[in-house]
C-alpha cells in the first residue's frame, strides 16, 4: 500500500505514462527470456552429452538458463550462481552439486546428470 500510495505518485510525476513504460518493458523481458530459452535448449539438443568446455564456452546468461532448465524446478538465483561458480571452477571427478531436482557431477570433463536422493 505505501508504494501504491507514496511512491507510484512520485514515478507518475517523473514518468506520465508509467503504466505504459511498464507494460512495454515486461514484453521485451519476455522477449528477451524467450530468446534465452531458445538459445539454451538448442545448445541442450545439439550436446546431449554435455563437455563441461562446451558449457563453460557459452555466454553466462545462457549457462544461467541451461541450469534452470536442468534444475527442473524453481530455483533461485543464488543457488543458480553457486552451481555456476562451481562448474566455472572446473571440478575433478567425484564431484557433485545438486541444483533443484538434479545431482551434476563431472566425470572425465562431462556433465552428467542423475536425480539426488532426497527427490521424490
Amino acid at each position: 500500500n505505501k508504494i501504491r500510495q507514496k511512491v507510484v505518485p512520485v514515478l507518475r510525476e517523473i514518468t506520465p505514462n508509467l503504466e505504459k513504460v511498464f507494460i512495454r518493458e515486461s514484453l521485451y523481458f519476455s522477449q528477451v527470456e524467450k530468446l534465452l530459452q531458445a538459445q539454451a535448449q538448442e545448445f541442450l539438443q545439439k550436446n546431449v552429452n554435455t563437455k563441461l568446455k562446451d558449457f563453460l564456452t557459452l555466454p553466462e546468461i545462457i549457462q544461467q538458463e541451461v541450469l534452470i532448465i536442468w534444475a527442473e524446478k524453481i530455483v533461485s538465483t543464488s543457488e543458480i550462481l553457486d552451481c555456476l561458480k562451481w562448474l566455472q571452477n572446473n571440478p575433478k571427478g567425484n564431484s557433485t552439486k545438486i541444483i533443484g531436482n538434479i545431482e551434476l557431477s563431472i566425470q572425465q570433463g562431462m556433465i552428467f546428470l542423475g536425480n539426488f536422493p532426497g527427490k521424490k
